[in-house]
């Protein structure tokens, strides 16, 4: 939520210290405003970044030299969200669908990827995973980064993540290992259930 008025104790008076917001859409214009900047510079003139967010769905609007500039935020602001949903394009996790047996069931992705489309846009989105050349050594491969999971938007690269390379080394049990675990057991010292 937006802060439109910040008071602060005085520590050598009587009276607290008052902040009052005075960026328009944030206090008067927009409900969906979390914040914004406005500024002057000779070559863009006035200028005017701002921020809105909408269920979990934020955007930032940039205008330089605009006349009505505020008009102009709100417009692309409710454009965007009648427009656009934000759609989880690629899920944190395992990555499904691959095929070769070196990377299957193996590779990760450390976080989602998430990006706002319209309806149209959903069925141009392609994903291309590019996995490098299998390594002899799992364990010199693990945690690291076996390639890069490429998303498309109508043929046009949008963003690029790292596929992680995650394998599990079974530790090597000894036979002292094996004899103490089944004595263990049979003991009840310790319960696999």
């Amino acid at each position: 939520m937006p802060v439109q008025k910040y008071t602060a104790p005085n520590p050598t008076e009587s009276w607290d210290r008052v902040w009052k917001n005075k960026n328009r859409l944030l206090t008067e214009k927009y409900k969906y405003s979390t914040g914004g900047k406005t500024g002057y510079t000779k070559r863009a003139k006035r200028t005017l970044v701002s921020t809105a967010k909408k269920d979990d769905f934020g955007l930032i609007a940039v205008t330089l030299n605009a006349p009505d500039d505020w008009n102009d935020h709100i417009q692309m602001f409710e454009n965007a969200f009648s427009n656009y949903d934000v759609a989880e394009i690629l899920s944190k996790g395992k990555v499904k669908g691959i095929k070769d047996s070196h990377y299957k069931n193996k590779v990760y992705l450390d976080h989602s990827f998430v990006y706002p489309l319209t309806s149209e846009e959903e069925d141009q989105v392609k994903v291309e995973y590019r996995l490098k050349k299998a390594a002899q050594n799992e364990e010199n491969m693990r945690n690291s980064i076996a390639g890069r999971a490429n998303v498309y938007l109508d043929e046009k690269q949008i963003a690029s993540l790292p596929v992680y390379y995650k394998v599990e080394i079974k530790e090597k049990k000894s036979f002292f290992n094996l004899f103490k675990n089944i004595f263990t057991t049979i003991a009840g010292i310790k319960d696999h259930g």
